[in-house]
């Protein structure tokens, strides 16, 4: 639950959260990511927690001060993220599953991608009995521990950091170019669009028509049913 949702409701306990809680301090905190600071807070030494939960700490600026607790205190064992929004069949949210020990030993992270909007469950069996040489939608990379020793997480392998850093060194900077660069839908205070969803087109584009008639295709991901599942 966003905080904007929580003041609607409940306005003292959200000025109290901010007290208690250094996640809450962030003027944009999720409710979840005060149950992260109290569970590492209660955790035995060596304990290891595992939950499911949106992945928007991961990359957010609301989500680094959650970055900081978990790195300062937490080895990072593995995280598990979907290309699926409906995960749950309650819910229309990124899904990450994360577990993490409560130890000052540095461990590598198992970063996992599981592609497609279908058959997580299936991927999800592959990856537990280690078979994900035969599921090409099951993308697994081993991250070092100084991935994470900062609150701005690179989820990237070194290969992955070597080729960023080839594209960042190589031509014009794009600021030197007279163009405006967005970034698009983001939050759920964004403009929505109704489209009406016709089918899929492959594991990542889907068809839609808008009131107009016009059809054309759209990134899957970028499609989020907002109203009656459209």
């Amino acid at each position: 639950m966003r905080v904007q949702k929580f003041l609607e409701s409940n306005q003292g306990k959200a000025v109290a959260y901010r007290q208690l809680f250094r996640t809450a301090q962030n003027g944009q905190f999720d409710l979840y990511m005060l149950f992260f600071e109290k569970a590492i807070a209660v955790l035995k030494d060596g304990g290891r927690l595992g939950w499911s939960v949106s992945n928007t700490f991961l990359r957010s600026s609301s989500g680094r001060t959650t970055r900081q607790i978990i790195a300062a205190n937490c080895a990072i064992n593995e995280l598990v993220e979907f290309d699926a929004r409906k995960i749950y069949p309650d819910a229309v949210i990124q899904i990450v599953l994360a577990i993490l020990q409560k130890t000052q030993h540095e461990a590598h992270c198992r970063h996992v991608w599981i592609r497609g909007q279908r058959g997580s469950l299936l991927s999800l069996n592959a990856l537990h009995d280690d078979r994900t040489v035969d599921q090409p939608q099951v993308e697994v990379e081993l991250l070092p521990p100084d991935n994470f020793r900062h609150p701005d997480w690179s989820l990237y392998s070194s290969q992955g950091k070597v080729v960023l850093g080839r594209m960042a060194s190589t031509g014009r900077p794009m600021r030197e170019y007279g163009v405006r660069l967005t970034t698009g839908i983001v939050t759920g205070a964004d403009s929505i669009f109704l489209v009406r969803e016709l089918h899929q087109v492959d594991q990542h584009t889907t068809l839609v028509r808008v009131r107009s008639g016009a059809q054309f295709p759209i990134e899957s991901a970028l499609l989020r049913p907002m109203i009656r599942n459209r």
